[in-house]
């Protein structure tokens, strides 16, 4: 493991060598399912995020791919739940895989209570409430829906909260504030979505929790 660990090279830019980080990620992505090696990917996950700004964008979609598959797993994903702020900064991305790969991780985080519970005490910061506010602006249908079913997870998980721990400067406090725009987001996109769509029965599924949260 410490040999395939040896060869990424991340943050450094030289053609060759972000190829090969294509492909150890990847790579890793695959050997996930390892108990040893999730483990050993546990311990250094901080290093990813370290060089996340000198990534390209083969390098970042790679990397958010092994975050998807770290983010599935019910031992590992608490740790990639604790660089929700992190991920969250890519659903802004210009690129459509970026962004999709961002919403599969945290859709998969959202898939787990104890990671929800970790999202909701997140401290708020700047772009996340933008962000979810512009979720029904997304035209691509695949990333439009991901997004969807991520907002009624954590809804459906601040249903279940008791709100006194939380600090006014958490996640769970800006989706609070957030919670009147989408209404009127939900409402408009119902009367304008397919009614056999898979999005138009998430987005009423989101209504009905917003108006219960």
């Amino acid at each position: 493991m410490d040999d395939l660990c040896s060869l990424l090279h991340l943050g450094r830019d030289d053609e060759f060598l972000r190829s090969v980080n294509v492909h150890v990620l990847n790579l890793f992505s695959n050997l996930i399912v390892d108990g040893i090696i999730r483990e050993h990917l546990k311990a250094h996950i901080g290093r990813f995020f370290d060089v996340k700004l000198s990534l390209c964008t083969a390098e970042l979609v790679a990397l958010l791919r092994l975050l998807g598959n770290f983010s599935m797993m019910d031992d590992a994903c608490v740790s990639v739940g604790k660089y929700f702020s992190e991920v969250f900064e890519y659903v802004a991305s210009e690129s459509n895989v970026v962004r999709r790969q961002a919403w599969t991780v945290l859709l998969n985080l959202s898939c787990n209570k104890r990671c929800v519970d970790v999202i909701l005490k997140t401290e708020a910061f700047d772009g996340f409430e933008t962000g979810v506010k512009g979720i029904f602006t997304e035209k691509n249908e695949v990333i439009l829906l991901k997004s969807i079913k991520f907002l009624c997870n954590v809804y459906q998980g601040m249903r279940i909260q008791n709100r006194k721990p939380f600090s006014r400067e958490s996640i769970l406090n800006a989706l609070l504030s957030a919670k009147a725009n989408l209404i009127l987001q939900a409402t408009l996109f119902l009367t304008q979505a397919g009614s056999a769509s898979e999005e138009f029965a998430d987005a009423q599924r989101l209504l009905l929790m917003l108006e219960d949260c």
